[in-house]
């Protein structure tokens, strides 16, 4: 076992001590986030409007590198699960970006840009058929806003998607 260990340190002589300054820096920009919160909610399906409610789980992970959000949402109706998420954020010091891959129980996931603004983000998904799909929160007064709206290609927006949720702990 020590032999092991010997031929570890001498294959990686300057094994990193944990996340740089500059990851943990960036990463703080985010701990607003970071909590369970609460809300309700509307999307816009084929169907038409469905109304939910549901929770966000927001955890640093790796001592501060990468935040985990799981988001878990249901029918006001029925109880259906309607929208169900997991994502990963974590800074890309050598690109000097946010990178925000998505999870998604009925979807296609992905991995995104983030886009980091005082107390809120912003991030974007191009949709065949549609020019993108752009998604915005805003910590308002406590509360986690986030609402997602289409650009068609003739340029109009309509909104599918507003979130209103608050910190539980």
């Amino acid at each position: 076992m020590v032999g092991l260990l010997v031929s570890v340190a001498l294959l990686f002589p300057q094994f990193p001590q944990g996340p740089s300054a500059v990851e943990l820096e960036a990463m703080k920009k985010l701990d607003f986030m970071v909590g369970n919160w609460e809300g309700v909610g509307w999307m816009m399906l084929p169907e038409g409007r469905e109304v939910f409610k549901g929770t966000e789980n927001v955890q640093k992970k790796l001592q501060g590198k990468a935040l985990l959000i799981e988001g878990k949402f249901a029918d006001t109706k029925d109880g259906r699960i309607v929208h169900e998420t997991m994502a990963i954020v974590t800074y890309d010091e050598a690109k000097k970006k946010y990178v925000f891959q998505t999870y998604l129980f009925n979807r296609p996931g992905g991995v995104f840009d983030l886009n980091v603004k005082p107390n809120g983000f912003t991030w974007a998904i191009d949709v065949p058929n549609v020019t993108r799909a752009d998604y915005d929160m805003n910590l308002v007064n406590g509360e986690w806003v986030e609402k997602g709206s289409v650009t068609l290609p003739n340029g109009q927006k309509h909104e599918f998607l507003e979130m209103r949720l608050k910190k539980k702990s």
